[in-house]
């Protein structure tokens, strides 16, 4: 488990790094990575994990300033 706890983080890290994401939930990117996600709960809704453990973007956004102190 540990090992592939540590395959996941670098793969994580070795995701190229894109800034000037809008973070709006209908717009490109993330109304494509949202859409996976639903897409994934479909027919999971017995199971432990009912979304896919292996959606990722295709790159690292770097979060924009307005979300600082919002968490």
């Amino acid at each position: 488990m540990v090992v592939e706890s540590l395959t996941l983080c670098h793969g994580f890290g070795q995701l190229p790094r894109e800034d000037g994401i809008d973070f709006i939930p209908d717009r490109a990117p993330l109304d494509t990575l949202i859409k996976q996600v639903v897409e994934s709960q479909i027919g999971r809704e017995q199971d432990i994990y009912r979304t896919s453990l292996d959606i990722w973007p295709a790159s690292l956004w770097k979060i924009p300033s307005r979300f600082i102190g919002a968490f």
